[in-house]
C-alpha cells in the first residue's frame, strides 16, 4: 500500500519534473531551429546580394564597353532626349563639328543645323515627344550640316530611339561624308 499511495506533494513533484523536461526539450529544439532558420535565412539574402552585385557588375562592364566604341567610333554619336536636349556627345562628334561635350550636352541641336533645318527639326522633335513616329527614324540620310565655324558640311545621319526609365531617347550617328561628295564631284567633272 505505501508504493501505491503516493503523497500530494510527490504527484506535484512528479508532474513538475515532467513538465519542466517537456519545456526543456522544446526550449532545446528550438534553440536549434532559430539558429538553423536564421543560418538558412543568411544564406538566402547572401545568394540574393551576391545575384545582386553579379548584375551590377555585368551592368557596369556593359556601360564601360559601350563608352569605349561610342568613343573610339570614326563617326559622331550624339543622342538626345525627348526634348531635343543633348545627353551625349563623343570625340568624333568634337573633332567633326568642332565642339566639345562639355559645350553641347545639355543644349539642343541648333548649333549644328543649318536655318533650312531647323523647323523640320522642332516639330520632329515635338511630333516623337508626343508620341508620333518620325519620317527619319530607323533610316539613313543625307543632310547637312554646320560646324564651329559655320561651314556647312555634307554628312550622312542614321537615326535610331530607344527607351530608358519611361523615356524615348534617340541616338544619331553621323558621318561626314565631305571627301565622299568631293570624289563624286571629281569623277563627274571628268565624265563631262
Amino acid at each position: 500500500l505505501l508504493g501505491v499511495h503516493r503523497s500530494k506533494s510527490a504527484i506535484n513533484d512528479e508532474i513538475a519534473s515532467k513538465l519542466n523536461s517537456q519545456y526543456w526539450g522544446v526550449l532545446i529544439i528550438s534553440l536549434g531551429i532559430i539558429p538553423l532558420a536564421f543560418g538558412i535565412l543568411f544564406f538566402l539574402v547572401l545568394r540574393i546580394n551576391r545575384g545582386q552585385k553579379q548584375s551590377a557588375l555585368e551592368l557596369i562592364r556593359s556601360e564601360q564597353a559601350t563608352r569605349a566604341i561610342t568613343q573610339t567610333a570614326a563617326d559622331a554619336i550624339i543622342t538626345i532626349n525627348s526634348k531635343g536636349s543633348l545627353l551625349s556627345w563623343n570625340k568624333a562628334a568634337e573633332r567633326i563639328f568642332g565642339y566639345s561635350a562639355s559645350q553641347m550636352i545639355g543644349s539642343d541641336l541648333s548649333q549644328i543645323l543649318p536655318s533650312k533645318y531647323l523647323n523640320a527639326h522642332k516639330e520632329g522633335v515635338k511630333k516623337l515627344s508626343e508620341g508620333g513616329q518620325g519620317a527619319i527614324l530607323g533610316k539613313t540620310v543625307e543632310l547637312s550640316a554646320l560646324n564651329a565655324a559655320g561651314q556647312e558640311l555634307p554628312v550622312e545621319l542614321s537615326l535610331s530611339s530607344w527607351e530608358s526609365d519611361g523615356e524615348t531617347h534617340y541616338t544619331g550617328i553621323i558621318r561626314d561624308i565631305t571627301e565622299r561628295k568631293q570624289a563624286e564631284n571629281d569623277r563627274q567633272s571628268l565624265e563631262l
